[in-house]
């Protein structure tokens, strides 16, 4: 254990970390600890010549990828011995690194419709927000990460892992979509058929944001339901407490209620014949 006056905290080890000269060490730490094989990183660079430096990788989707979005922030959990050659005595037992990743192959409907700039932009919020919430309290922030995450999650944690992932949505997502919506970004796309895809253009910041995160939401919920059969009573139960305890700032009062009434709404916009459009 490092003595408190040697150690560096989580912001002061993130800046000295994501440094362009730490680009070949970092590749090389990714690689060795199969973080590389996993994101399916094509390369890796580091910006630290804008505000808030930042790590950025291409990724390799294959040319099927279907995903809907252009850019996406990924965190990456480091044991404290691969981050020391970087940035000397850091004080806890795991780092914590946001990678913003760009896949490949976007699809044409992304093209048309989405900035890659905003998208960007959407994810260095992700990214200043996510610093500011595991500067809190690091060892907690990940420990919640490894214990509770999506990919970690088994019958035991569900209910702390839901929790987790849902106070994730709402402390993330509300500000970052509003800056889509602030910057022309106002249709809300999903695919349908083939070359078919059903798109709404949301009127307002606030009904954008509702819209989309009662589908972050949503999906969320389907992927624990196909991962847990038979626990869908349970899962229910464990989404209305976890939403009510933090979507109030978006739904407003009694936020599961809310929630399901907007994803709703959302389906009944979504199929009406002017929504449904060809991709050319």
């Amino acid at each position: 254990m490092y003595e408190e006056h040697s150690c560096m905290n989580y912001i002061g080890a993130y800046r000295e970390i994501v440094r362009k000269r730490n680009e070949d060490t970092l590749i090389r730490v990714f690689k060795e600890t199969g973080h590389w094989e996993k994101l399916k990183a094509l390369d890796l660079e580091i910006n630290d010549e804008a505000i808030l430096p930042y790590v950025f990788s291409n990724v390799d989707y294959g040319e099927d990828f279907t995903g809907y979005f252009s850019s996406a922030m990924i965190g990456i959990t480091l044991e404290r011995d691969c981050i020391l050659e970087m940035c000397g005595h850091y004080c806890y037992e795991y780092f914590y690194l946001p990678v913003i990743v760009k896949p490949r192959y976007i699809s044409k409907l992304v093209k048309k419709y989405f900035s890659e700039e905003v998208s960007i932009g959407h994810e260095l919020m992700h990214v200043s927000d996510i610093l500011r919430w595991v500067g809190e309290d690091p060892p907690a922030y990940i420990e919640d990460v490894l214990n509770f995450g999506v990919e970690s999650v088994s019958e035991d944690t569900l209910e702390k892992s839901v929790d987790f992932e849902i106070r994730k949505i709402f402390k993330l997502e509300p500000q970052a979509i509003g800056h889509d919506f602030d910057n022309g970004e106002d249709m809300i796309i999903e695919p349908f058929l083939f070359e078919i895809f059903l798109k709404y253009q949301c009127p307002t910041k606030k009904e954008f944001i509702k819209m989309k995160i009662a589908n972050y939401v949503n999906e969320l919920k389907r992927m624990y339901e196909k991962r847990f059969r038979g626990k869908e009573n349970e899962i229910e139960r464990f989404f209305e407490e976890s939403v009510g305890k933090y979507g109030k700032n978006v739904f407003g009062p009694a936020p599961y209620q809310l929630f399901l009434k907007t994803r709703e709404e959302r389906k009944a916009k979504m199929l009406s014949l002017s929504a449904i459009s060809i991709i050319d």
